[in-house]
């Protein structure tokens, strides 16, 4: 189960009082920011697992902007309590990311 890795308690105190808004299918909007192999993506992917259970699969994971609209525009892709994750960090090298 998703639920069974560890978990630093206040995170998981906090991430459990806004779970019952996510299943009210509320947007929310989390953003994971460091510098590189820091375990951003790995962190999201935890965020986005405890959130939504088994239902957060690799289908729900966009590794592009277009991917990403066209998955959250699609008629009944998302179901209320869903996840979904833009990992864009592919995208930005170390140089770009600079200038």
């Amino acid at each position: 189960m998703v639920e069974d890795f560890y978990m630093e308690p206040t995170l998981k105190e906090n991430l459990n009082a806004i779970k019952p808004q996510v299943l009210k299918n509320w947007d929310m909007a989390f953003i994971v920011s460091g510098i590189e192999g820091a375990g951003k993506s790995t962190f999201a992917f935890q965020l986005a697992a405890f959130l939504s259970g088994d239902r957060f699969t690799l289908e729900h994971v966009c590794m592009t902007p277009k991917d990403f609209i066209d998955k959250i525009t699609r008629p009944d892709f998302l179901k209320p309590g869903d996840t979904i994750l833009l990992d864009e960090g592919f995208m930005i090298n170390s140089r770009s990311a600079m200038s």
